[in-house]
């Protein structure tokens, strides 16, 4: 079952109105070597392998729609991932729910970077990060903006995760009651009053925090748009790219904040790896995502470099207290998950239509033979005309999520 369709069959059922946290000294474990280790001053139950199932128990007091967060760690500096997935109560609720993923977390060895015999900037050794984060289960391939929903009945309820890939060390298990977020125009009503900043704020997007996969790579570019430039040395001044494109990948940064205040953000950036396309990020900070706008914001197809303020000429402001706080960019794919869906539907479709007229005529087609085709298939021609009407109407979608039609091709 689609997970949109699951959603909708729970219309009715109201969300959880408080976290219920999982116990977890009282699991059943099959076909895997779980082992109980500290990590930190916390016991974690330790599995090395992404063999087998776990089983927790929790009693929830009224039946209600709970987001899932997980509190775990990495066990090693590999760049493998973690995927794990999640059944309640004896079942996979729905398509998806086979394998969630558990980002593992890199920092830089240094930074500044260090140099070679020429001046050139050498790309930093990642280390693995082996403390404890936190998550919400994310849908798979980033088509949902936000925390996937879970049903729980009221009463005793089973939690069940089962191995994919990579190893992990579990460390506490909560059922999440689903936050709202705010639209920007809610979220800037609690402000009022507030003034805007004074201080302008230059973090080099190299100098990162953490990222979430080997894969996103530091760059050089030789342009006098980007910083810092050095004449005749290779100096790692960007990072992402190509490299930058699975779902859920994120790359956050620590921004130190002179005074409490109103801020906007603005990004140097290019983006001319998705041919006509936009590429969208969650932005979150101090891990929440402050308001709607920022689940999938949008950077446009730019083949040089330039910046980039969401919101346009009324830009997006954001709260900040003075202090140090954390920005995350993650891929995510929402604005596209209705046009996926409903070109996944016409390929099914055609697919079908495609199997029925290779029973008809067979898989060796006779070149000196015409069939007609509506004598089997009555329907053939409107079922035809249908799939045309649906792919032009994902070519539209298209063009609205991505603000223009143009290149889009016909």
């Amino acid at each position: 079952t689609a997970y949109t369709d699951m959603l909708a069959s729970w219309a009715d059922v109201p969300y959880g109105a408080q976290d219920i946290p999982v116990s977890l000294a009282d699991y059943e474990a099959a076909d895997l070597g779980l082992t109980e280790e500290m990590i930190g001053e916390e016991t974690a139950l330790c599995w090395r392998t992404g063999l087998g199932a776990v089983t927790f128990k929790v009693n929830v007091p009224e039946k209600g729609l709970y987001n899932i967060g997980v509190r775990y760690a990495q066990l090693d500096s590999a760049s493998g991932q973690i995927e794990r997935g999640v059944m309640v109560n004896g079942a996979y609720p729905y398509a998806g729910c086979e394998a969630f993923l558990l980002n593992k977390q890199f920092q830089d060895a240094e930074y500044p970077f260090r140099t070679n015999e020429y001046g050139n900037e050498i790309r930093p050794h990642q280390n693995g990060v082996l403390t404890a984060q936190e998550a919400l289960l994310m849908e798979r391939s980033a088509m949902q903006a936000e925390p996937m929903l879970f049903l729980f009945e009221a009463g005793e309820n089973t939690i069940t995760l089962t191995g994919v890939k990579g190893s992990v060390a579990i460390l506490g298990l909560t059922l999440k009651a689903p936050v709202s977020v705010p639209s920007y125009e809610e979220y800037i009503a609690q402000y009022t009053g507030e003034k805007a900043a004074t201080a302008t704020l230059t973090v080099e997007a190299e100098n990162i925090l953490h990222r979430s996969t080997k894969s996103i790579q530091n760059l050089t570019f030789q342009n006098p748009s980007v910083t810092p430039l050095e004449a005749g040395k290779k100096l790692l001044n960007a990072i992402g790219g190509a490299s930058w494109d699975a779902a859920q990948d994120y790359v956050e940064w620590t921004v130190s904040v002179p005074e409490t205040g109103l801020y906007f953000l603005g990004f140097n950036y290019s983006q001319s790896y998705n041919m006509a396309l936009t590429s969208f990020r969650t932005l979150t900070i101090d891990g929440a995502v402050p308001f709607k706008e920022f689940e999938a914001v949008g950077f446009p197809f730019k083949s040089d470099w330039g910046c980039f303020v969401p919101g346009g000429e009324n830009p997006y402001l954001v709260y900040l207290t003075a202090g140090a706080h954390t920005l995350r960019l993650s891929v995510t794919n929402a604005p596209y998950a209705d046009a996926w869906n409903r070109l996944k539907a016409v390929v099914d479709e055609m697919k079908a239509l495609d199997l029925y007229i290779t029973e008809i005529i067979g898989s060796d087609s006779d070149v000196y033979r015409i069939w007609k085709l509506e004598k089997y298939i009555p329907t053939i021609a409107e079922d035809l005309s249908r799939m045309v009407s649906e792919l032009e109407g994902v070519h539209a979608m298209l063009g609205e999520v991505i603000g223009t039609e143009k290149n889009l091709g016909t």
